[in-house]
């Protein structure tokens, strides 16, 4: 004799399962069928989200509270009713994300809800929380098939932030449980956003603790080498970067880095034309407030950071 059927776990398990990103015509059947019962209300509600229906949705979930539900649906909901917030109440929604991950530790829920809360924080400029909660993502979820999407979206809303919002001792400090492989590709990647935003200090940090984390010889080593010269060769250490960028193995560098390493060697070469150039124009007119040596150097240098910027670009 069959077994009898267990209509509301079917009906969890289901909505669940819409949730997640599956058909949503699942849902349509369970209210066609009058299976739905006291979780009528979250099917039409999610059904609504899953069809694009986001005032409706939020209409008919928005205030359920997510703690009193069983803990198969629980996390999926609270991370719809976020999303459903999230442009008109961050704050809220931040919040609601915190329950999602509390109902759901371990699943694809947490790792969404994490994802999505780095967004918001960084929106909302919390730098504190953005380096607290990306710092857990990567522990927790190093190797997941969305890690690699969330670690350029990190660089980029870390780089994208005012510089003075920007503490590199506890950026270093959230990064250090990592791999030292894992921190070399972040902190490569940091590199590369700061220059595309020509931040060359942050650039230099961030490319001397990749380069320290990274093998000799090794196309990692040699892209952080390119990236801390050409910061170098603007940021009071000309001689020096001018001598690095000339020993890296440019064969070694790929498409955009290559290209950098081209603009940053031309670049590099300009600069130290300038004082034969400032030498042949003769000494300044009486009354100058500035050696045209100077001027030209200034000049040289908000060059310098576009032309480091577009090659990134």
């Amino acid at each position: 004799m069959p077994a009898k059927l267990d209509r509301p776990k079917l009906c969890r398990s289901r909505l669940a399962f819409s949730l997640s990103g599956g058909d949503p015509g699942i849902l349509e059947s369970i209210l066609r069928l009058g299976v739905a019962q006291e979780n009528e209300r979250l099917v039409q509600g999610a059904l609504a989200y899953a069809r694009g229906r986001g005032g409706e949705a939020h209409e008919l979930i928005g205030d359920i509270s997510a703690l009193t539900l069983d803990p198969l649906i629980a996390g999926h909901v609270a991370l719809v009713q976020a999303e459903l917030i999230a442009n008109l109440n961050p704050g809220r929604a931040i919040a609601l994300l915190d329950e999602a991950r509390l109902m759901a530790p371990g699943t694809l829920v947490e790792e969404a809800a994490l994802r999505r809360q780095v967004s918001l924080v960084a929106a909302a400029g919390h730098p504190e929380r953005l380096e607290a909660l990306s710092g857990q993502y990567l522990r927790r979820f190093p190797r997941s098939f969305y890690a690699g999407n969330f670690k350029q979206q990190f660089a980029a809303e870390l780089v994208g932030r005012k510089a003075a919002a920007l503490d590199t001792a506890k950026l270093d400090a959230a990064l250090l449980p990592l791999a030292a492989s894992e921190q070399r590709d972040l902190y490569l990647l940091i590199a590369t956003e700061a220059i595309a935003r020509g931040r060359m200090e942050l650039v230099r940090h961030a490319a001397g603790k990749a380069l320290r984390r990274a093998d000799r010889e090794t196309p990692q080593h040699m892209r952080a080498r390119t990236y801390e010269a050409a910061a170098m060769i603007v940021t009071g250490d000309f001689e020096a970067g001018f001598a690095v960028l000339e020993g890296v193995d440019r064969a070694k560098l790929e498409g955009e880095d290559a290209e950098l390493l081209d603009a940053a060697l031309s670049v590099a070469e300009h600069i130290r034309q300038l004082p034969a150039a400032a030498a042949a124009a003769g000494p300044p007119p009486p009354g100058a407030t500035a050696s045209a040596k100077i001027e030209a150097a200034r000049a040289v240098v908000a060059r310098v950071d576009q032309m480091l910027s577009g090659a990134r670009q």
